[in-house]
This record gives structure tokens, C-alpha cells and sequence, in this order.
């Protein structure tokens, strides 16, 4: 949405200040997510627990690299 806007040349948008904010909320959302599922421990499935484990780090740093 950001994109098209400054594309439009509606708002002029500073990209490295975006990338670093996006990757900040990122990183802190994947360590809740961690924190999370450890504190649930034997309340998950080992197979779905240890999906979450890979996949919730995987997204954030996904989306922080663009």
C-alpha cells in the first residue's frame, strides 16, 4: 500500500526508516511467539509445537528481508 502511494506520488516514504521498524516488530513478535510456546510445553503435540517453533522465526525474518 506504501508502495503504491509514494508510486502515485502521494507521500514521499523513507524506505530504511520502514525496513528498520517492520523489522523491529518482527524480531519482538517472533520471540513472544516463541516465549509463548515454550510456556504451553506439553500442551501441544510435538509435531505441531515444533511446526510453530520453525515456522513463526521463519516468517519474521521472511518479511524483515523483504
Amino acid at each position: 500500500m506504501i508502495g503504491y502511494l509514494e508510486y502515485q506520488k502521494w507521500i514521499s516514504a523513507n524506505w530504511t526508516v520502514i525496513e528498520n521498524q517492520t523489522s523491529t516488530m518482527m524480531t519482538q513478535a517472533a520471540h513472544k511467539a516463541y516465549a509463548v510456546t515454550q510456556q504451553m510445553g506439553h500442551s501441544i503435540p510435538t509435531g505441531v509445537g515444533l511446526g510453530v517453533i520453525g515456522f513463526l522465526p521463519g516468517l519474521a525474518i521472511g518479511f524483515a528481508r523483504g
